[in-house]
């Protein structure tokens, strides 16, 4: 059971880093870690040349991870592309290395950008009207996103190039609800496996996507950031004036139904939707469907609370969450 996935990159491992990216004469100066994430571990580098780079680094330990996760760092740099692309401000990423490659390590090297996450509390207060509903502007350009070429009708976590970097068993699917269907069984899998959920809790959780046809109304893929709060939304303020730098971690990033995303209610705020364009009026259909998207989220993250930390307080919230979500669909047609 991998309780705390992440080893510190030794100096040796920053020094090939660099002299990979930069040339043999590149030294590090200075590194700091930067916070925010709980899945990779980041750093910002200076150089004594004075170049300013951030480097991701992925988790050493994948025993315990969801298959998607194992996979997910190698799609970044693509998704950085489609959004700066759309007009979606984000940090360019200008190389993915995979294990072995350059060190034995999967990692990233990075733009740097000067900024705060927008929860920081250095940002004002009164400056959150305009940055929530820039946040909200910038979703909506994520939602209008589509994959080109081969795989711009199939569903999942796609890549320009899915049979190179990602697991056979996560191929871009052909209808939403086959998809769907994969991730629910493995959260199932690993559910029973760890004891985090009841045989009878994961059959009810199985039900919730019966029948497949609820789910197939989706026929257009669209982009879904999957991890956007405010940690990773970047603002800066030059003159006085602040707006969003960057939209960052788009790593999990699913394309679907855009629903998905807004189901993750961590950012829906007034300002946020104004942003967006505003917020239909949902019809039950896509209610059920939003708290299907929100179960998955729910039950996959108390399995990686319970499998990748071993925080029992966090597995415990996250149950609470999870199981409650039963009502909320129950009651969604009566």
């Amino acid at each position: 059971m991998a309780h705390g996935i992440h080893n510190e990159l030794t100096g040796a491992e920053m020094q090939k880093i660099l002299k990979d990216y930069f040339g043999n004469q590149t030294e590090e100066s200075s590194r700091r870690r930067l916070g925010g994430g709980v899945y990779n571990l980041t750093y910002h580098v200076v150089t004594k040349a004075g170049e300013d780079i951030v480097i991701r680094i992925a988790p050493t330990d994948k025993s315990g991870l969801f298959e998607y996760e194992r996979y997910m760092m190698c799609g970044e740099q693509y998704y950085s592309e489609l959004m700066l692309a759309n007009g979606v401000p984000t940090c360019r990423i200008y190389k993915y290395a995979p294990f072995g490659e350059v060190i034995e390590r999967e990692y990233l090297v990075m733009e740097y950008i000067d900024s705060l996450p927008l929860n920081s509390d250095e940002v004002p207060k009164e400056q959150h009207t305009k940055l929530y509903s820039q946040a909200g502007g910038c979703l909506k350009k994520i939602h209008q996103i589509k994959v080109t070429g081969e795989n711009g009708d199939k569903f999942g976590w796609l890549h320009k190039d899915c049979e190179k970097y990602f697991s056979p068993t996560y191929k871009p699917y052909d209808k939403w609800s086959d998809f769907l269907c994969r991730y629910r069984d493995e959260i199932i899998d690993k559910a029973l496996e760890y004891e985090v959920f009841s045989e009878t809790e994961m059959m009810k959780f199985k039900s919730i996507f019966e029948p497949a046809s609820r789910f197939d109304v989706i026929t257009e893929s669209k982009m879904n950031h999957a991890d956007l709060w405010q940690p990773n939304v970047l603002v800066t303020e030059k003159g006085g004036e602040w707006n969003v730098t960057a939209i960052i971690d788009a790593d999990r990033s699913v394309f679907g139904d855009t629903l998905w995303d807004m189901s993750l209610r961590w950012m829906m705020t007034a300002d946020f939707l104004e942003g967006y364009g505003g917020e239909p009026e949902y019809s039950k259909e896509e209610r059920y469907r939003m708290a299907v998207y929100k179960s998955l989220f729910d039950f996959s993250s108390a399995c990686f609370w319970k499998i990748q930390y071993g925080n029992e307080d966090a597995v415990k919230n996250e149950r609470k969450n999870a199981l409650s979500n039963f009502e909320t669909i129950d009651k969604i047609f009566d």
